[in-house]
């Protein structure tokens, strides 16, 4: 079992064609969403084509996000992983940055992961990447894109991608929120539970295996109900918050429950049986990953799919 403590403060933090552009001198950015390998080996790499701005140092071809929840006076470490497009973008440079210093980094023909510090002077902040004429005059280039991220400290941490929701400053478990994300196998054909979470004693949501199809089971109503097929290995997701849980499973989402009263305070999930101990997972478990902020069902869905 292993859990990650990263809170990644960026939003949409692989999904470039999601973040803002903007040229001045230069063209805009064009963004090719999912264009190619990324580090992880998922094709989910974009491919962001940058402006022409060797006319001026004012000229400029930059993508951007907003980072939220800054502390004032805290450091914070920024991080992308980066490479040339073509052979020959290699050896443009690429920038960024989120308070007034922009960072330069020479792109390569292999993966590279950029990584900067910088101290917050405000609450909210753009966090950019781009192409500066003020740092280097450059005609246009293109990189492949992935995995921004930015968190407290000054150690860039692993990668932890975000969807629609921006992270908040939090430790490592909430017990009145959270998302829990598995990759499971489930080898008897029959029925198992995967994922359990409960308050005091009460079973609260629970995701399982009956037969051909995942069940999410809502402790408000005490109902159950399908919300996809079973298939070899499963990508499911249970996510809870006060008066707001929910399941996916491969791709399709249930109907959140919203349910006055709802998931006061989680305090124990169990992974590979029952709420009783009396249905055992028979199968294999990996990737389990959570994040201390319930992840919005478009989240659910794109981690699931």
């Amino acid at each position: 079992m292993a859990y990650t403590t990263t809170r990644n403060l960026l939003a949409d933090s692989q999904d470039f064609e999601r973040w803002s552009v903007l040229g001045s001198g230069a063209a805009a950015p064009v963004v090719n969403n999912d264009f190619g390998q990324a580090p992880d080996g998922t094709n989910t790499a974009d491919k962001i084509d940058f402006g022409d701005t060797s006319a001026s140092s004012g000229n400029y071809s930059i993508a951007y996000v907003s980072a939220s929840n800054l502390v004032i006076g805290t450091s914070y470490r920024a991080s992308f992983y980066a490479k040339a497009a073509t052979v020959s973008d290699v050896g443009s440079k690429i920038h960024a940055y989120f308070e007034s210093t922009i960072e330069e980094f020479t792109l390569s023909a292999d993966w590279q992961r950029f990584e900067f510090s910088q101290t917050a002077t405000a609450t909210s902040k753009n966090f950019v990447i781009g192409a500066r004429g003020i740092k280097s005059l450059q005609p246009a280039f293109s990189a492949l894109v992935w995995g921004a991220q930015l968190e407290p400290g000054t150690t860039a941490t692993d990668y932890v991608r975000t969807v629609d929701t921006v992270g908040k400053d939090y430790g490592w478990y909430e017990p009145t929120e959270g998302t829990v994300f598995v990759d499971v196998t489930e080898s008897n054909n029959k029925i198992g539970r995967v994922l359990n979470v409960f308050g005091g004693s009460s079973r609260i949501v629970d995701l399982s295996r009956n037969y051909g199809n995942w069940e999410y089971f809502k402790s408000s109503d005490s109902s159950t109900t399908t919300i996809g097929s079973y298939a070899e290995p499963s990508l499911i997701s249970v996510a809870i918050k006060l008066d707001d849980y929910n399941s996916a499973a491969n791709g399709s989402v249930g109907t959140p429950d919203t349910s006055t009263g709802q998931i006061p305070s989680a305090d124990l999930l169990r992974i590979g049986d029952r709420f009783d101990g009396a249905r055992t997972l028979n199968g294999h478990i990996k990737r389990l990953t959570y994040w201390p902020v319930r992840q919005a069902d478009t989240t659910l869905q794109v981690i699931t799919e």
